[in-house]
């Protein structure tokens, strides 16, 4: 699994962050796993033109952003 940074408004942070979590619950379970942990890729922003950019995140997941329509962009 590759990791990209990807950088998207600061009003669709939240939604990404939610997104994430549904990413991260259909994840296979390990055995003996009971629960999930929330791990949230770093970080950093607002810029000054509003921009969040999230570090390390799992291609995988950029599905989801491209579901939902969340303008953002892919930094590799």
């Amino acid at each position: 699994m590759s990791a990209v940074n990807v950088m998207l408004p600061e009003s669709s942070a939240r939604e990404f962050e939610r997104l994430l979590w549904d990413y991260q619950r259909s994840l296979p379970k390990q055995p003996g796993q009971l629960g999930v942990s929330l791990i949230y890729p770093p970080k950093s922003g607002p810029d000054v033109c509003g921009n969040v950019t999230y570090c390390g995140v799992a291609e995988e997941s950029l599905r989801l952003l491209k579901a939902r329509r969340i303008p953002h962009e892919v930094y590799r």
